[in-house]
């Protein structure tokens, strides 16, 4: 019984050098994401975002500017630049 329990104990220690070489090690190898998408969705995706910064073009200042400042212009931004479109 005590024997089990020091087991127990001695995993929840602090990870040794070695372990943090092989938690790095998975992490690198681990995919940040699934499979690539195909090129008809990635067309589709950017034409709808293309069209979309039109739309967002005629809003108003304040409108465009709120959506600057929002959480999700980073992802906007981000995508435009992973699919390669100019804005």
């Amino acid at each position: 019984e005590g024997s089990a329990e020091a087991e127990i104990l001695a995993d929840l220690e602090e990870p040794t050098e070695e372990d943090a070489a092989e938690i790095e090690l998975v992490s690198e190898e681990a995919p940040a994401a699934g499979p690539p998408l195909p090129q008809d969705m990635k067309n589709d995706i950017k034409t709808v975002l293309s069209y979309m910064d039109q739309l967002l073009e005629s809003l108003p200042e304040e409108k465009i500017e709120e959506f600057a400042k929002s959480e999700y212009f980073d992802v906007y931004k981000k995508l435009f630049e992973e699919l390669g479109i100019a804005t």
